[in-house]
């Protein structure tokens, strides 16, 4: 009779104890190793969000006290009043002054910001007043080189060309005024058209005056602009082209 062995099929071996063991000390072993990149890591994500809410929170002081600045320097200019006198326009010139300074310190304060750039056009405008032309040109010229769009919406190149126009240099304030003619709206083209006549007029260029006088009159004829033209096409011994 045959006999019959049934063969037993092995099993998948079982880890040892012993390989858990050294299973178990090689991921301990993994991050032992890498404990200092993950404690580094760790650390610098947590100084990055540290650094990022201290600069979020040292720019909204910073803008609150550029804020507090501005509205400071345009509180002491608002109390300078007109005068009536020359003893008075003296006090108001110094008054002036303490107001630029002022703003000066707003504008060094806080340069990249909106309020030291309203605080540049502040200056400008007050040393306008004071006859300092070319040192407001200066300002403003700096301001519209930095920011432009920021400059043109407050219309800083007018005082631009009106502070070079002040200061006798015709020829760039012609250019200034002819830049802003180009970008104009029609409303404004007559003013300025007065501006660039009256700065031809007084570099001693009457004819180049009397040509943008004689242009005034003819475009704008039912403005206020034209009488003022004509005005000044009488003063300077001509008609406009229309009366001949």
């Amino acid at each position: 009779m045959s006999s019959y062995i049934k063969r037993r099929i092995p099993r998948k071996k079982a880890a040892e104890p012993d390989e858990i063991l050294t299973l178990t000390a090689q991921i301990s072993d993994r991050i032992r190793g890498n404990v200092n990149l993950i404690i580094f890591s760790v650390g610098t994500v947590l100084f990055v969000a540290v650094i990022s809410l201290g600069m979020m929170w040292l720019n909204g002081k910073k803008e609150v006290s550029a804020t507090r600045a501005i509205l400071g320097a345009k509180a002491s200019y608002g109390q300078k009043g007109g005068v009536d006198s020359a003893g008075e326009a003296e006090v108001a010139a110094d008054g002036l002054r303490e107001s630029l300074a002022g703003f000066r310190e707003v504008m060094s304060e806080y340069p990249d910001k909106i309020q030291g750039k309203s605080a540049a056009l502040y200056a400008a405008n007050i040393l306008f007043q004071l006859g300092s032309y070319q040192e407001a040109a200066v300002v403003v010229g700096d301001l519209i080189s930095r920011d432009p769009d920021f400059a043109n919406d407050l219309n800083a190149p007018n005082l631009m060309a009106r502070a070079l126009e002040g200061s006798g240099d015709y020829d760039a304030a012609l250019d200034a005024y002819d830049g802003i003619l180009k970008r104009t709206r029609e409303d404004q083209r007559a003013l300025l058209m007065m501006d660039m006549a009256r700065c031809y007029e007084l570099s001693g260029d009457s004819a180049s005056a009397i040509e943008i006088y004689r242009n005034v009159v003819e475009q704008f004829q039912d403005s206020v602009f034209a009488v003022k033209a004509d005005i000044k096409l009488a003063i300077l011994g001509v008609q406009a082209e229309e009366s001949l």
